[in-house]
């Protein structure tokens, strides 16, 4: 019985040299990282983050009936910011000024589906915001194009400038079909006065618009281009890598 008792004190001797090392990495890890990280950002109000919006991507971003940012995009971010408590004003541009304002570096971040903004110096979130699908909207007496290969010169194909299937389009393939650029009302009203044929955009803002513009007889249907992943993107890697925590505290809670 002695026996036993001498080896249990030495094997408790022995470890309470390990106790001051044990609790310092204790600390360690409660200080370094808390449930919601508190990093020191350079951010402040007076010089707070800078985010560029499309005015015109409904229901993810658009200026609603006071001109103020709206949309699920908009509402997910002031929530983000909140919890980070990182001061931040968002810009709503035309998408296309919105992009380049972000590619000047005169915003910090920008919501976009990864196909513009990807590779050095971009840095994007691992998370995914939403999944951009694209349709194709003609009037209804128009020939039914399904593939980006139906096309033909006698056709009139219009798209958003800069936008994720417009770049895609215009990057990846050649078509033999005269391209229009200009804003989603008027393309709408162009389909459905016959003075376009197609318009290509997403599923969510072409449902979104015609709704608003109360055009029900557009016709909507497949095109073969790939979804787009909508992603944060910024320059600041610790900004992105704080939204992404922050994101996926949300979507557990």
């Amino acid at each position: 019985m002695k026996e036993k008792i001498y080896h249990t004190y030495n094997k408790v001797q022995k470890w309470r040299k390990y106790l001051p090392i044990l609790f310092t990495l204790s600390l360690f890890h409660l200080f370094t990282f808390p449930a919601s990280a508190q990093i020191d950002y350079s951010y402040t109000k007076e010089n707070p983050v800078i985010i560029a919006s499309d005015w015109d991507f409904p229901p993810y971003e658009y200026s609603n009936d006071q001109g103020e940012p709206a949309g699920y995009n908009v509402e997910l971010l002031q929530t983000i910011f909140k919890k980070l408590d990182i001061p931040y004003r968002i810009i709503l541009r035309e998408w296309s000024e919105a992009a380049q304002t972000f590619e000047r570096r005169d915003a910090d971040l920008v919501i976009d589906p990864s196909y513009r903004f990807h590779g050095r110096p971009y840095i994007r979130s691992t998370n995914i915001l939403n999944y951009y699908k694209v349709q194709i909207v003609s009037s209804a007496g128009a020939r039914k194009v399904t593939a980006l290969a139906d096309f033909t010169p006698e056709d009139t194909l219009v798209l958003k400038l800069d936008d994720y299937a417009a770049n895609r389009i215009v990057d990846e393939r050649h078509l033999d079909v005269p391209i229009i650029y200009c804003s989603p009302k008027e393309a709408l009203a162009g389909i459905s006065e016959g003075r376009y044929n197609y318009f290509i955009w997403g599923e969510g803002p072409l449902n979104w618009k015609k709704k608003e513009l109360a055009i029900d007889t557009l016709i909507t249907g497949s095109i073969d281009i790939p979804d787009g992943e909508i992603r944060i993107v910024g320059y600041d890697k610790e900004l992105i890598d704080a939204i992404d925590d922050e994101y996926a505290r949300l979507e557990q809670s």
